[in-house]
């Protein structure tokens, strides 16, 4: 019993080595990616990558004339466009890895 109980708990660790070399490679891939995301009917557009930093910011002729107030609201409409897109590249890669692991 000891032997299976030796051979079960290595496959263990080594699945475990795989699944954090893996995690590790899907957040570096993220991280490199730009989400570009708009509001206002693309009178703001923001870029950030998947770290969540500020890229580039673009506003459109119209979006320059708005009061301040309401260009601070499609920014912020912008930027949690962009963050929603992040969270949702990072679960589909990690339901693709889990996935990949459930056939294994």
């Amino acid at each position: 019993m000891q032997k299976k109980d030796e051979v079960t708990m290595s496959h263990i660790i080594k699945t475990s080595e795989m699944v954090h070399q893996q995690m590790e490679a899907i957040q570096a891939e993220i991280d490199q990616t730009i989400f570009v995301t708009s509001a206002g009917n693309d009178a703001v557009k923001l870029s950030l990558n998947g770290k969540h930093a500020l890229i580039d910011v673009q506003f459109s002729d119209d979006a320059l004339r708005l009061p301040a107030g309401a260009l601070s609201i499609l920014i912020i409409e912008a930027h949690n466009g962009a963050c929603e897109q992040i969270a949702k590249a990072t679960r589909q890669k990690i339901i693709s890895l889990a996935d990949h692991l459930s056939e294994s």
